[in-house]
């Protein structure tokens, strides 16, 4: 500072006194400022440069659970859980996914330390970490071809496709990209666009019921004898397509037809061999091998084909026919420039087919919850009861409350019983500690859901039990790091209020009519990257009770 000081007094001496000052003060500001940077970095570095990776203050590394985790974290998620906790506690572990090392945290003080200060910044890795089948599809066969100079004596083949199943959908994306994107989907999803569909809901939740009913419904028939004058199903096939047609309303409005709502159920057949392609195919990974003329690669490209061709089709009727259609208003982003089409159509996909096994999984564990827990069953059948009496009800404004038993009853449900045994995967945006344990930028950080959601720091001792009353007496803030619902920072599910109005119709409409009784208990489904249940339910009509 003296030679700045000598530097300056000349210039110091010809100024007026007022000049003179304002020097003076702004010299003493950047001073301060020095030393308070220079403060604050020196107690950060205080422990991070000092200490290794995933290392505590005293040197002691973080449990490394050696396994491969690629699949069984979807196929055996409570078996890789429990391994985690045996040989790490409550602390987090590290585990492998493929060629890749994951952080496993399962504490609500852990996932708040996850997403202090730079929860917004979090990016998502490439592929999800599960592959090229997954993700995008680079082409390197000709650029190897040229550097090892393979005589091209016949005709190429032709490019492959652009990307695979899910690499350029919302929601694998982050930062701007994520913003631009969810501002041309966002509208048509939101709490007042969802809100509206309500009576359409209530209405396809009715029909579905009249239909589920009927020995014609093969899908999820079971061998098992009602005792009731009722029938019994399999509670996930049960559900497994009525979530897929009433998003298909909401994306697709006054476009959606019979004719179209068949193309998309043939066309999910084509669909959930992609998805155990994508999340089990032990090839797939490979991009290598998605370069090669396999049955898999066939189906994508022939998914890829007609999925752009139905769409194509929508849009063109709802733009000639002058239908309110939501994806031909998106489809506008992609005109303007703002996503390619390949990024709308992989948002749209995820939406309505990846959303099937998610959404179908929540409302078949939401009905199996209801049937195991007959008091509650009953006391929330009074309270729709006691709203329906009132000559002001509004199925709407029901739907919409946050201090009843139907809003509690979604909640525990989605408490207890996750969709996912893992969140997917996201990656941390500055050095951090996390559990004690120092975590370098661009760590990868998966969530053991089911272990968070019922912790029971938050939850008490009887966080493994279905109690929905419990959410009356506790404050949202109080479970904001305790409960994985549509996810945990702002890049949360982009249907997330359409499958909060989903759930409720289906309950609504389904307790109305039916009492729900377990009726045959089964391990749950290995062939499904969601817990996918093999229950099977009883529904009883009501007048026969």
């Amino acid at each position: 500072m003296d030679s700045v000081a000598m530097d300056i007094t000349p210039m110091l001496a010809r100024m007026p006194f007022k000049g003179v000052l304002a020097v003076v003060v702004a010299l003493t500001l950047v001073v301060v400022s020095m030393l308070t940077n220079n403060n604050n970095k020196a107690s950060l570095c205080n422990w991070l440069p000092t200490r290794k990776p995933f290392t505590d203050a005293n040197g002691r590394k973080v449990k490394m659970l050696k396994e491969n985790t690629r699949y069984t974290r979807f196929s055996h998620g409570p078996q890789v859980s429990e391994a985690g906790r045996d040989i790490a506690g409550d602390e987090p572990f590290l585990i492998r996914n493929g060629p890749f090392q994951e952080l496993v945290i399962s504490q609500p003080d852990q996932l708040k330390e996850f997403c202090r200060k730079d929860a917004k910044d979090h990016t998502k890795p490439a592929n999800m970490n599960l592959g090229d089948g997954f993700g995008q599809y680079v082409s390197t066969f000709f650029s190897l071809r040229k550097r090892r100079k393979f005589p091209l004596t016949f005709a190429p083949p032709p490019p492959p496709p652009p990307s695979r199943l899910l690499g350029g959908a919302v929601g694998v994306q982050a930062g701007k990209k994520w913003t631009t994107m969810r501002a041309h989907f966002d509208p048509e999803f939101s709490h007042k666009a969802s809100m509206s569909m309500v009576p359409l809901y209530s209405a396809e939740a009715v029909r579905w019921l009249t239909e589920l009913a009927q020995p014609s419904s093969s899908s999820s028939c079971s061998s098992t004898p009602s005792t009731a004058g009722g029938f019994v199903r399999n509670i996930a096939g049960a559900c497994r397509l009525l979530p897929f047609r009433l998003i298909g309303l909401v994306t697709y409005g006054e476009a959606f037809d019979d004719k179209l709502y068949q193309q998309l159920v043939e066309l999910n057949e084509v669909h959930d061999k992609l998805m155990l392609d994508a999340f089990f195919g032990k090839w797939n990974a490979s991009k290598l091998y998605n370069m090669l003329p396999t049955a898999s690669r066939r189906r994508m490209q022939s998914f890829q084909r007609t999925w752009e061709s139905i769409n194509d089709a929508v849009i063109l009727r709802a733009k000639t026919e002058g239908l309110r259609c939501p994806a031909e208003v998106i489809h506008r982003g992609v005109e303007a420039g703002d996503m390619s089409k390949r990024e709308f159509l992989q948002t749209v996909d995820e939406l309505l087919f990846t959303n099937i096994d998610v959404t179908s999984t929540a409302v078949a564990c939401l009905l199996l919850n209801i049937a195991e827990n007959p008091d509650f069953q009953e006391s929330l059948r009074q309270e729709m009861a006691q709203m329906k009496s009132d000559p002001s009800y509004d199925v709407q404004q029901y739907i919409a409350k946050r201090d009843v038993l139907l809003h509690y009853a979604i909640l525990e449900s989605l408490r207890m019983r996750p969709v996912l045994w893992f969140s997917l995967p996201e990656k941390t945006a500055i050095d951090k500690e996390i559990g004690g344990y120092y975590v370098p930028s661009g760590s990868t950080v998966v969530i053991d859901w089911k272990r968070l959601n019922t912790a029971p720091v938050v939850w008490g001792d009887d966080s493994e039990m279905f109690r929905p009353e419990r959410f009356a007496g506790m404050s949202p803030l109080s479970y904001r790091h305790a409960f994985l619902r549509f996810g945990f920072s702002r890049e949360r599910c982009l249907g997330k209020n359409i499958s909060d109005i989903i759930l409720k119709t289906i309950l609504m409409a389904t307790l109305e009519s039916y009492t729900l009784t377990p009726s045959k208990h089964s391990a749950v489904r290995k062939d499904r990257f969601t817990v996918t249940l093999d229950d099977e339910v009883e529904f009883t009509p009501i007048k026969a009770v």
